[in-house]
């Protein structure tokens, strides 16, 4: 309820969220260390197929395969 950017970055680092929001981002649970940054965090390639969005790297969270364009 509060805009001021200390207060926000303070309570995005208490979150340990295991579901919920948590269930968008790979890796659980959902949390964040000192610094603001995501704890357990890997990269993520993402690829528009048919007008959507799909994570196609890693395969171990992929929910398609990689299209390759001739």
């Amino acid at each position: 309820g509060v805009a001021d950017k200390r207060k926000v970055a303070e309570a995005i680092r208490s979150l340990n969220l295991n579901d919920g929001p948590a269930d968008a981002f790979p890796g659980k649970p959902l949390k964040f260390d000192e610094r603001g940054r995501r704890v357990g965090a890997t990269p993520l390639i993402v690829q528009w197929q048919g007008g959507e969005p799909f994570t196609v790297v890693p395969t171990a969270v992929a929910t398609r395969p990689v299209a390759w364009h001739k």
